[in-house]
């Protein structure tokens, strides 16, 4: 796509640093890629990602720094995200449901059993990838399957409610459905994969 040239506004901006990488392996391998240069270059305890296709509010940073303060526990925070000005019905309707999923995610973020903590704005602590490794292909939903690791190592993760995340959901029924799938297969096997790892963990 033309991320790249679009980024390149920040080229000269002394508070932004602009990497390529070749484009073999998946999204995965891009966080990666980043992480990986982060170690090597600079200290940071919290490390962040965000989709080219999403925007934060201007609070959103604060919003997530702060659940980190309130439990130094936390070892992630996951924002609240809504889709950034729908323009075809398929858009609406995920906006809704994104929207009404914010209330299921406090409930999840009370109990403590959030389980995934999605692209666009996920921090997480350095910590994370220090003991558990980067992010691994994990059938296109590496999101999640790096959150289960978490959960198996006894890591918590956050809910930031105020931490607002804007982004484009598929414009047409075919894209939507494309997404759903892909989601839901890899939900599905990473749910498989972990339960055998803990089966065999107990053995």
């Amino acid at each position: 796509d033309s991320t790249w040239n679009v980024v390149q506004q920040y080229v000269d901006n002394p508070c932004v640093e602009l990497l390529t990488k070749k484009n073999e392996g998946s999204k995965f391998a891009a966080l990666n890629f980043g992480i990986d240069y982060i170690h090597q270059h600079v200290h940071a305890e919290i490390i962040g990602c965000l989709d080219a296709d999403s925007t934060v509010d201007i609070q959103a940073l604060h919003a997530s720094i702060r659940a980190f303060a309130a439990d130094r526990d936390v070892m992630a925070v996951m924002p609240a995200m809504t889709i950034d000005s729908p323009t075809s019905v398929w858009q609406y309707m995920q906006k809704v449901e994104y929207e009404m999923m914010t209330f299921g995610k406090q409930v999840f973020h009370n109990l403590e059993s959030i389980f995934v903590a999605p692209g666009p704005f996920a921090l997480f602590k350095d910590q994370v990838f220090v003991e558990l490794g980067g992010y691994h292909e994990a059938y296109h939903t590496e999101d999640l399957e790096i959150c289960l690791r978490m959960i198996k190592r006894g890591m918590k993760i956050a809910f930031a409610h105020d931490s607002y995340v804007y982004t484009h959901g598929p414009k047409t029924f075919n894209a939507l459905i494309k997404q759903r799938v892909r989601w839901i297969y890899g939900f599905l096997k990473n749910m498989q994969d972990f339960k055998s790892k803990i089966g065999r963990a107990h053995v």
